[in-house]
């Protein structure tokens, strides 16, 4: 479970969403967010900062940097905030 700590912003052109204090691109063209599978009914652009979420999150690099990238997001739900951690039971 990941903390969106930032909502969605934008910074220079770029998208981005911050979770548990990671900056993290959200890929997004022709004005609208891709690559990313989104599950819930809640877009990315309207998740507020505080909301827990489920996120796959790549690593990539560009000119010798690496950049955190969303993969896919969902919110979570009650009965995922109250099961244990990490699959145990």
């Amino acid at each position: 479970m990941l903390l969106v700590t930032k909502a969605w912003h934008d910074i220079h052109g770029r998208k981005y969403i911050e979770l548990d204090g990671r900056q993290v691109k959200v890929p997004f063209r022709y004005n609208r967010v891709t690559g990313v599978d989104v599950q819930g009914h809640v877009p990315i652009q309207d998740m507020p900062a505080g909301v827990q979420v489920k996120a796959e999150v790549r690593t990539v690099k560009w000119d010798g940097l690496e950049y955190y990238v969303l993969k896919s997001i969902c919110p979570a739900g009650p009965k995922d905030l109250l099961s244990p951690p990490y699959g145990l039971s």
